[in-house]
């Protein structure tokens, strides 16, 4: 156990003073936020409403959803929006989106509010806990609390936290999976299964766990997403017919490119490349243009892991494949800023536990990586309130430029990741006799 915490930089966390103090700023952080989303909730209602979004993810993506699965209403169709005051029906999610959420739908709406906010604070502390877990420290209650802070006042854990959506399940489920892919390859199967909530997650999540080498733990995710996946259809396909099933989920797939609000032209939290040149350009892409892109997004970063992966000291989320393929993830296909979140764990260890060896990545290397993962982690710059209170216009190039600085930094950083990655594989390869 490389126990850092325990050396000067960290020593100062241990007093109870300090704890004190970190605990009360995180009681602070969650109740402020708990208290705005109460003072600007989301009513139930056909139409979205940008001024009270407290909890608008929760009601729209996981309660009313889970409470048409378990009522035999396919969440996909139109129908799901006469029947259920929601502003649209649900985008291509995996049925196990609703599966994970049903305990929810046997509660009142209020209830489900409240209990589900206290999870979302509880996963950040999870995530809090992961970092260091997975950094290979020794747990203390100083550090943890000090990572918990931050993640609860981050912009990815405020927006996650105010608007109720599941982001920090899928980001669990993403850093298992990558954490165990080379060790304990039915656990990670397992969080490639929560993380197949979203294609936009497990797809390419596949790609590079396969370009990690970790093939058993692919196998054992994709019979659990598709056993997961198939289960769901087939009791939504009991109430109706597969054909039914498969033409509510088109008509979902259609209002998800149709809403307004997913338009990447004018929304202001894309970190995604497609969606950054969308906004520039003002274009409007497809799914095969979304696919495609993401193909060739995943290319380079897949051969530099395929060659560093067998190299690499730390195979862990904390080590530098693990970092290219979480930064793949969010730059390569559709992606906004609460989804920042997946790189919080790889951001810990190698910005606080140097996780990743001098050999692997000189220090400059590090310090600059570690200064670009936490850009889209503090950058309350790019929000709605701010362009807001400056007046800024949203078609500006001045608004364009501030809401490209998450994707930017993303991209650096895993540009930067690559280069590191390669030269460390060309070294260690012409090191061996």
């Amino acid at each position: 156990m490389n126990d850092s915490i325990n050396n000067s930089r960290f020593a100062w966390l241990n007093q109870s003073w300090v704890v004190a103090l970190l605990l009360a700023g995180l009681v602070v952080g969650v109740a402020a936020t708990g208290y705005r989303t109460y003072r600007q909730y989301s009513m139930p209602s056909d139409q979205f409403d940008w001024t009270n979004r407290g909890h608008s993810d929760f009601h729209n993506g996981a309660y009313f959803l889970s409470l048409a699965f378990r009522e035999g209403v396919n969440p996909y169709s139109n129908e799901m929006g006469d029947r259920y005051l929601i502003a649209r029906s649900s985008p291509i999610y995996s049925p196990v989106v609703f599966v994970w959420h049903l305990p929810f739908s046997f509660l009142g709406l209020y209830e489900a509010d409240v209990l589900f906010f206290l999870c979302n604070t509880a996963m950040l502390g999870l995530l809090a806990w992961m970092g260091i877990y997975m950094s290979d420290q020794k747990f203390r209650w100083g550090i943890w609390i000090l990572f918990f802070t931050v993640l609860v006042y981050s912009r990815p854990g405020h927006v996650t936290l105010f608007t109720g959506y599941f982001t920090a399940e899928l980001v669990i489920g993403s850093i298992v999976a990558l954490h165990f892919g080379a060790t304990r390859p039915f656990l990670s199967g397992v969080g490639m299964l929560l993380a197949s909530g979203k294609p936009t997650y497990v797809l390419p999540l596949i790609v590079m766990m396969l370009c990690r080498r970790n093939y058993r733990a692919v196998v054992a995710g994709l019979l659990l997403c598709i056993a997961g996946g198939l289960l769901g259809l087939g009791w939504l396909a009991s109430f109706s017919s597969p054909m039914e099933v498969a033409a509510g989920i088109n008509e979902g797939r259609v209002a998800l490119h149709e809403d307004p609000t997913e338009d990447p032209v004018n929304t202001w939290t894309r970190l995604d490349t497609v969606g950054m040149v969308s906004k520039v350009v003002g274009w409007k892409p497809n799914d095969f243009a979304y696919f495609g892109s993401m193909l060739l997004m995943l290319a380079v970063p897949g051969w530099v892991i395929f060659k560093a992966s067998q190299f690499e000291r730390n195979r862990g989320a904390t080590g530098l494949t693990a970092t290219i393929a979480c930064l793949t993830i969010l730059v390569s296909i559709y992606h906004h800023a609460y989804d920042s979140l997946l790189v919080v764990v790889p951001w810990i260890g190698i910005a606080f536990f140097r996780t990743i060896d001098r050999a692997e990545m000189p220090e400059w290397c590090r310090r600059t990586l570690a200064v670009l993962l936490a850009v889209p982690l503090a950058n309350y710059f790019s929000t709605r309130v701010f362009q807001q209170k400056l007046g800024l216009d949203p078609q500006s190039g001045i608004w364009e430029t501030i809401t490209s600085v998450n994707g930017v930094c993303l991209l650096m950083a895993l540009g930067l990741a690559c280069w590191c990655a390669w030269k460390c594989s060309t070294k260690t390869r012409a090191a061996i006799p």
